[in-house]
């Protein structure tokens, strides 16, 4: 079943229009026609985006808006409206709305808009579900050494066993009765025996090794032949009788499939990280980059190598006027510590390596660990291309409003003229 998608119009043909192209993409599309009925429907289903009009017959489009990052903080909102007043549009991004788009829409671009939300919302959710299987492998880990029973055999300077605890008969097979009185490489494989023995004769013979003091990974055999990984502290005394020697073991079987996993799902955080199309990089609170995936570095011209570890505002704003409003809080870092909540701004320029500006827009979402800010992640998209098709609107516009109130196109073509040479490129 794909995305679920609400459309909150009261306009029937366009609830109709949207319904069949995004369906059509492979949405599940429901309607509203009011701001009471999307409410109602926000409060019984979880969606993957929304969008909504503004001028609805019951409700104030911003605060329907208001109502649903309430109900889903991560909602991505899309502003759909044919009156693009300040209010509409920078109020409706300043109460969190994730864009905006005019009446008549672009298809194109409302699916791009579209497509852009749900993946920054599926990546949130995913991300979260990382982090949560992460705690709660550590968790259990935490738990299963907690509780683990270690195995304790001693054995005199000729290396035979002495002494050998409840935990070593089950975790090596052997009962006490049958482990006493034998070599402790019993429990290691052939192929560690000679190596083992040669340090046990050394060290009666006053020399010294690594192994003692300190814990060493090893591998254990149990009395039916399966080889296991294991952890040895070892430790020597000498007494009036010689020479002895203490070691407790402890089975790591269970660890070491934690910590694959914990790999396995570090590996594909960052493949999640690195397939998005949108760039991502990590902030600590200072500013300094935690990580970065692929498509950032290649949008800023920088590899990842480059900028970890490095504060990002000096780089991505080194060509701002100072006084710009960005640069007093770059990438909405220290908002997103200070209140916890995702920040998105709609208009923004980066800086490349080259010293090249490209217009962006971003959102900042903080990084909490046991309740306390750690530092912030920064989804950016490049709007190069919608800025351009912005400027060519509001061409269009132009020219309509000259040919509206002259008398020839004679009279309009210096007015023309002016328009095109404002665009620019």
């Amino acid at each position: 079943m794909g995305t679920a998608v609400l459309i909150v119009d009261d306009d029937p043909d366009i609830r109709e229009s949207l319904t069949d192209m995004l369906s059509h993409e492979g949405y599940l599309v429901h309607g509203a026609v009011s701001g009471s009925d999307a409410l109602r429907q926000a409060k019984q289903m979880r969606y993957g985006a929304a969008l909504l009009d503004i001028q609805l017959p019951d409700l104030n489009g911003l605060s329907v808006l208001k109502v649903l990052m309430e109900l889903d903080a991560a909602l991505p909102v899309i502003i759909l409206t044919g009156n693009a007043t300040p209010e509409n549009t920078i109020g409706s991004l300043a109460k969190g709305a994730f864009a905006y788009l005019t009446k008549p829409y672009n298809s194109q671009e409302l699916k791009a808009v579209l497509r852009r939300a749900i993946s920054v919302k599926g990546l949130a959710v995913r991300a979260e579900h990382v982090e949560q299987a992460l705690h709660a492998s550590e968790e259990r880990f935490r738990a299963l050494v907690e509780s683990a029973t270690d195995a304790i055999v001693l054995t005199d300077q000729s290396g035979l066993i002495i002494w050998w605890n409840g935990a070593a008969e089950r975790m090596f097979g052997h009962t006490k009765e049958d482990a006493l009185g034998r070599p402790l490489t019993i429990v290691m494989p052939e192929r560690f025996r000679a190596a083992h023995t040669a340090d046990i004769t050394r060290l009666a013979q006053g020399g010294t090794t690594t192994t003692i003091g300190r814990t060493i990974e090893m591998v254990g055999l149990t009395s039916t032949g399966d080889e296991f990984p294991s952890e040895l502290s070892l430790a020597s005394w000498r007494a009036s009788e010689g020479m002895f020697f203490s070691g407790i073991i402890r089975n790591i079987t269970r660890r070491k499939r934690a910590e694959e996993s914990v790999v396995r799902l570090s590996h594909q955080n960052a493949l999640i990280l690195d397939s998005a199309g949108e760039g991502i990089f990590g902030l600590d609170p200072q500013g300094c980059a935690t990580f970065v995936n692929t498509t950032a570095a290649r949008m800023l011209g920088w590899s990842a190598a480059e900028l970890i570890g490095r504060p990002l505002a000096p780089l991505l704003y080194r060509l701002r006027d100072a006084n710009a409003a960005g640069s007093s809080d770059p990438f909405c870092l220290t908002s997103s510590l200070h209140d916890g909540a995702i920040h998105r701004i709609q208009n923004e320029t980066f800086a490349r390596k080259d010293g090249s500006l490209f217009p962006v827009q971003y959102v900042t979402s903080p990084i909490r660990e046991q309740d306390r800010p750690v530092g912030a992640v920064v989804v950016f998209q490049d709007i190069s291309a919608r800025k351009q098709q912005e400027s060519l609107q509001q061409a269009q516009l132009s020219v309509s409003h000259i040919l509206a109130h002259v008398g020839t196109v004679e009279e309009a073509i210096p007015q023309l003229l002016q328009v095109v040479g404002n665009m620019g490129p």
